[in-house]
């Protein structure tokens, strides 16, 4: 038993570690389910990243009043949780479409971009980005685009949000202070 009047067992393996469920992104919360732990978020919360969302410490009330009754059970943390992420992304774009000689030296022609063209060149660099940095099962629902004209290139100013999972594991250690159990 330790100091919180839980269990503790006599060796923590790695198959046998306890484990909150926190926010590896901050978001909306728009499905969540577990399947062992305490939920302490709710569907349309906003949650932070690094929130504790599911916690392994979880109180007993007892039924019988017994003095040395554990107040509380530790367990590793099984949940599936779904939010809508915003994230805010800036690129840059040349703003004129240069047509060259032969040798591809010589300037014939400069045009200013299009806005066709503009918006065409922005959703292949928020492929490029989701496919480097969004989970595969990540899908975007809403984007909102905004030029803003420098003098040779063009600012795109990009809000985009995107449902994805969002709950990561984090070991819960046991007699350490920084263990947050409470859900503040």
């Amino acid at each position: 038993e330790d100091e919180t009047g839980g269990l503790v067992p006599s060796s923590q393996s790695e198959e046998k570690k306890y484990t909150n469920i926190i926010a590896k992104e901050s978001g909306y919360i728009e499905t969540i389910s577990s399947y062992r732990g305490m939920i302490l978020a709710e569907e349309g919360d906003y949650v932070q990243k690094g929130q504790v969302l599911i916690s392994g410490y979880v109180p007993i009330e007892p039924t019988v009043y017994e003095e040395n009754w554990p107040k509380a059970y530790y367990v590793r943390c099984n949940a599936e949780i779904w939010a809508k992420v915003p994230y805010r992304l800036t690129f840059n774009q040349e703003r004129y479409l240069r047509e060259t000689d032969k040798q591809g030296k010589t300037i014939i022609s400069k045009k200013e971009k299009t806005e066709k063209e503009i918006k065409a060149k922005a959703n292949q660099q928020i492929r490029q980005w989701a496919k480097e940095n969004l989970p595969e099962d990540a899908e975007i629902l809403n984007k909102d685009l905004n030029f803003s004209y420098k003098e040779n290139i063009i600012e795109v100013s990009v809000t985009i949000e995107v449902r994805q999972q969002i709950g990561e594991e984090q070991e819960i250690l046991i007699g350490e202070e920084s263990t947050d159990t409470s859900g503040d």
